[in-house]
């Protein structure tokens, strides 16, 4: 795995967005099922407290670094009878003493206390193999967050997050009605070159799951209705960012709120389901 700058703060770490490699070995699965199992659950684990913890976790997506050629390979099984591996960033499954890894060199340097990763990690371990794929993805995003050393890519970010985490909620019956209502009544209007086909569809749209209810419906029934209302004028902020280009290099401030909001729902989510 990847960490990033906050699991490491005693190295001189000239950018926010150092990090360092670390690798973990466990062996004596009996077939690789069992192992493929507990990579995933070990990943998934790390992942969650990477982001519930502010430490910045990359678990990678288990794709190989180096790349060998044919020959090179064929030359490995003859002279050595073993199967040769690239390094992964990520979770790699092989036979113990018949792989040959190259490439992978790993030291490790603990400058903070144990205690709490190993009590976050008991955990998250815990429920690791219950996580849902929502849950996963906002804390892939919270973790990714801390790599980004541009503010206004961070706050992105972490709003994308709580999105991730969120979805989309269902128009309510009244909306939907008070939509077809004003559709019946757009259709006695006499307009032309298309403009009564535009504000169709935009009244159309209107009766689609809507982003911004998905959130506030998430935020509210887990957080309250006053963090709901602090992330909707945060995701006011970036729709104005994204959209209309306004407030570049003003977002600095607000991060701590929506990395606050987007930790804090992500736990409370995990617990209710779990």
């Amino acid at each position: 795995m990847k960490a990033g700058h906050a699991a490491n703060p005693g190295s001189d770490a000239p950018k926010p967005n150092y990090s360092n490699f670390h690798t973990f070995i466990c062996r004596g699965f009996p077939d690789e099922n069992s192992a493929t199992s507990a990579g995933r659950r070990f990943a998934n684990a790390i992942q969650m407290y990477g982001a519930v913890g502010r430490l910045g976790v990359d678990v990678g997506f288990s794709r190989s670094t180096l790349q060998y050629g044919e020959e090179i390979h064929k030359i490995i099984r003859e002279q050595f009878e073993l199967e040769l591996r690239s390094e992964v960033l990520g979770l790699m499954i092989y036979e113990d003493g018949n792989a040959a890894i190259m490439g992978m060199s790993a030291s490790v340097v603990v400058e903070t206390d144990l205690a709490p990763l190993e009590t976050g990690m008991r955990h998250w371990y815990s429920i690791s193999d219950q996580m849902n794929q929502s849950q996963l993805t906002c804390a892939a995003l919270i973790n990714d967050a801390q790599f980004v050393g541009h503010a206004d890519a961070k706050f992105i970010l972490l709003i994308t997050a709580v999105e991730a985490l969120s979805g989309k909620a269902a128009a309510s019956t009244e909306q939907i009605s008070a939509v077809e209502k004003l559709c019946g009544t757009l259709a006695e209007f006499d307009v032309g070159g298309g403009v009564r086909e535009t504000l169709m569809r935009t009244l159309e749209n209107a009766k689609k799951p809507s982003i911004r209810q998905g959130y506030m419906k998430k935020l509210r029934s887990l957080l309250g209705d006053e963090d709901a209302k602090r992330f909707d004028k945060l995701y006011a902020l970036r729709s104005s960012y994204v959209h209309e280009g306004k407030g570049r290099g003003d977002l600095q401030e607000s991060i701590p709120i929506a990395l606050d909001i987007a930790i804090r729902l992500l736990e409370t989510d995990t617990q209710r389901h779990n």
